[in-house]
């Protein structure tokens, strides 16, 4: 059930101002029913938002139907949320494989509590991001760790936390983001950025998930039109609900290739979760959507002109983390 802005059609690819789950009492067989009895939250901001009722196989893909119909929320006595951020001792270059510990002082400059605990929490956000992003929602992230509160803060007071900064893996340009959330509601509208550059070897390890697996020689033709059929190594680094898979450029004694399948397996079945279509000149894909506490494989086909080649062997399974711990202290806070 979604809160999402005026005009939208379902809830995949839709700006969202809330998105809660309900779990079915049991199994639903053909032509059977069940009543579930919700609680609903609408978003902070009073204002015009369709509601959006809409059925999702976790990790597979929603259901072409849904429900939705225009609704109006009012003022009330939550108030709206805000702050300020102000990090303290951030480097002005991150090292791949590194982290970099700073304190991060947060004030409530709006009329609200930010609550620690609860259905609804509210957390700090930190990312990495592509040039140019303004703000976490919607834009293409290289990292995205979480930090819990360690006590409500109320407005006016300010509370500083000591993370531990962890930059992509692979060095470059980036856009550094802190941005405040209240989980399962919204992002606040305030955020920090700045431009972040990373140095370091390309391909070093992350704290996220890694995988490897092994493509084979692109198949069809002889040995002159595939080449030497160098085997890739694929490497996927997976945060929440989301990993990045990338691999390196054939090797120049390879036909050329012209695309590359990602495929996304649900644990060691044979279920396709989803697919990643990839051209010749990308390094990387990102698969998004999927589900915190599932576990999945990939492996990666590339594709030339004489047809695709082999799939690679099964990555090692991958089970994405939950997005935060609440710690026990500010000093240790954990990220993700």
């Amino acid at each position: 059930i979604a809160f999402a802005a005026p005009g939208t059609a379902g809830i995949p690819g839709s700006r969202l101002y809330t998105d809660q789950g309900y779990a079915l009492p049991a199994n639903v067989a053909p032509g059977q029913s069940v009543t579930l009895t919700v609680a609903v939250l609408p978003p902070p901001t009073a204002g015009s938002y369709t509601l959006i009722y809409q059925m999702v196989q976790e990790g597979v893909a929603f259901f072409p139907q849904y429900r939705d119909r225009s609704v109006s929320v009012s003022g009330g006595a939550q108030g709206s949320p805000a702050a300020s951020y102000a990090p303290n001792g951030q480097p002005g270059t991150f090292t791949v494989g590194q982290t970099a510990a700073y304190n991060i002082n947060l004030t409530n400059t709006g009329t609200s509590t930010w609550l620690a605990g609860g259905s609804t929490p509210f957390h700090l956000r930190i990312a990495f991001a592509a040039p140019g992003t303004a703000g976490i929602p919607g834009s293409r992230l290289y990292t995205d760790q979480g930090y819990a509160l360690p006590a409500n803060v109320a407005p006016g007071q300010s509370v500083t936390l000591i993370a531990g900064v962890l930059p992509p893996s692979t060095a470059g340009s980036y856009t550094l983001i802190y941005q405040m959330v209240q989980e399962g509601i919204a992002f606040f509208p305030q955020y920090r950025d700045s431009s972040a550059a990373v140095t370091g070897p390309s391909g070093s390890s992350s704290p996220a998930i890694s995988v490897t697996a092994s493509a084979g020689p692109v198949a069809g033709g002889d040995a002159s039109t595939q080449g030497a059929g160098t085997a890739l190594k694929v490497t996927a680094t997976g945060a929440e609900r989301s990993a990045i898979v990338a691999w390196p450029a054939p090797a120049a004694s390879d036909a050329p290739v012209t695309g590359y399948t990602v495929r996304v397996y649900a644990g060691s079945t044979s279920t396709i979760v989803k697919k990643v279509l990839a051209g010749s000149d990308i390094r990387t894909a990102t698969v998004k959507d999927l589900t915190d506490g599932m576990t999945y494989t990939f492996t990666v086909q590339p594709t030339n002109g004489s047809g695709s080649g082999l799939e690679s062997d099964r990555s090692n399974p991958v089970t994405p983390p939950s997005p935060f711990v609440d710690p026990t202290s500010v000093a240790q806070a954990t990220q993700f």
